[in-house]
């Protein structure tokens, strides 16, 4: 997301990304700043972040509308 980011506006814009359904971002943090950014350019229903231990424990799910809403938060535990 970061690399896509660093492009610049001009390029983003250059491309067409209404087919994007899903933008997936999991393994590490996502700073605030660009997790904004990505919901302000793709939507709040495209963003969905995920948390989980390597061992298959459990993790965290959340889509980038809930975000909004609880701006700092992981999402919610899964099974």
């Amino acid at each position: 997301m970061a690399s896509v980011w660093k492009l610049g506006d001009a390029e983003r814009q250059r491309h067409d990304v209404s087919s994007v359904k899903i933008c997936m971002h999991l393994g590490a943090p996502c700073p605030p700043w660009l997790k904004l950014a990505f919901i302000e350019w793709l939507g709040g229903k495209v963003i969905q972040e995920i948390y989980g231990a390597t061992e298959n424990l459990g993790g965290t799910f959340l889509m980038g509308d809930e975000w909004l809403e609880h701006k700092g938060s992981v999402g919610k535990f899964m099974t």
